[in-house]
């Protein structure tokens, strides 16, 4: 099994070096060994290796029901699972029917997972524990594919996740945690019951996690039942602060309150004993260089703790296994398709801005932020 998260890009690609240089000799060693793979960013490989001249299996999603069908097949001899076709690749998508009984398929809500002695866990690692999937939100530039679902979908039990948690402090001393969900605080609710949980446990833990600010000025109790569970870091998605840009991508609030309520947060209400990182897109209608320089100037100046910049991502196939709002209408938002170097770039047709253009202004913008950063929410868990 390989995993493609950010190792397609350009020509130096773990993926690449993995296929090219490593795949056909183990292929000869191994004859027997059927090769997978799957990830966020599976299409490049799909698109770049067809015909199976990389792996043997495509796995476009999330993967549990589909790699158990494939294991009952190639290791039991079970029924067969069908898949489709891709450049000449076999995909097993999400949908794909498999041939499991409905007690082996995964259901989120009562994940019961447990690590394994061979997992090699190490004593005081911090380690991520799923606690939900899907996110209530449809931002245009998202292109997961679990957007729109509604409160409490998807939601993995409290108990499984408390158990977990315990399990992993007997065996290993677990106190830190990566919280993997699209959107933590997408109902209060669960941040009560979070918080509930953690005072149960004999141990104190150290959490972070993707949150929404707009949602935690909303439901002003949950901040602090936030900091009292253990969090130390949150990852939000500011995107722009351009009133324009904002209103495009459905985040209103980040242009009306997002300045505002950040410094408070830090200063007021998390006292900078919590810390986080703001995430801003390079691309989207109405921003400019200057807004990003003087965007970069606000940061500095109110000693936010942390930020990152991000070029706007777009998937030119609109067949692709996943794509965003922008993807599918491209050009009835504004964005055409150039061709750069015999690969197709987004231009902006009202500012002339190319991927090239937000490409070259990440790599400024992120020049700039390097002596003013301290560590973002996931790398801090490391530090404590």
């Amino acid at each position: 099994g390989w995993g493609t998260m950010g190792t397609m890009e350009n020509n130096i690609g773990q993926s690449k070096r993995f296929v090219e240089k490593y795949l056909p000799k183990l292929r000869e060693r191994y004859p027997w060994v059927v090769f997978i793979t799957g990830g966020p960013v599976v299409q490049y490989a799909t698109n770049r290796y067809p015909n199976r001249t990389g792996f043997d299996y495509h796995f476009f999603g999330y993967a549990e029901n589909g790699v158990l069908a494939l294991c009952n097949q190639v290791f039991r001899k079970g029924k067969i699972i069908l898949p489709e076709r891709k450049n000449g690749n076999m995909v097993i998508r999400e949908t794909t029917p498999c041939p499991i009984s409905m007690d082996d398929q995964f259901d989120i809500k009562r994940l019961d997972h447990k690590w394994a002695d061979e997992d090699c866990i190490l004593p005081g690692e911090s380690l991520p524990i799923e606690i939900g999937r899907g996110c209530i939100f449809k931002c245009k530039f998202c292109a997961f594919p679990h957007i729109g679902k509604r409160k409490g979908e998807y939601l993995r039990e409290m108990q499984h996740i408390e158990k977990e948690m315990l399990d992993n402090y007997a065996r290993f001393g677990t106190t830190n945690y990566y919280l993997v969900d699209d959107t933590f605080n997408d109902d209060p609710d669960k941040v009560h019951a979070f918080y509930e949980l953690t005072q149960r446990l004999p141990f104190k833990i150290n959490v972070s996690a993707f949150m929404r600010p707009d949602l935690l000025e909303a439901h002003p109790e949950t901040p602090e039942l936030l900091a009292e569970s253990g969090f130390v870091g949150a990852y939000f998605g500011i995107e722009s602060f351009n009133e324009r840009a904002s209103k495009f991508i459905a985040k209103p609030w980040s242009y009306r309150r997002g300045q505002t309520y950040l410094q408070k947060l830090r200063r007021d209400i998390w006292k900078n004993q919590v810390s986080f990182r703001t995430s801003m897109i390079i691309g989207l209608p109405g921003d400019t260089r200057k807004d990003y320089i003087s965007w970069h100037r606000w940061f500095v100046e109110n000693e936010i703790p942390n930020w990152s910049w991000h070029p706007l991502i777009l998937e030119r196939d609109t067949n692709a296994p996943n794509n965003s709002e922008i993807d599918r209408n491209a050009e009835e938002y504004g964005y055409t398709w150039t061709i750069e170097n015999g690969q197709p770039i987004w231009k902006y047709k009202e500012s002339g801005i190319t991927f090239r253009d937000a490409l070259e202004m990440y790599y400024e913008m992120e020049s700039l932020k390097a002596p003013y950063q301290v560590n973002n929410c996931f790398a801090l868990m490391e530090e404590v």
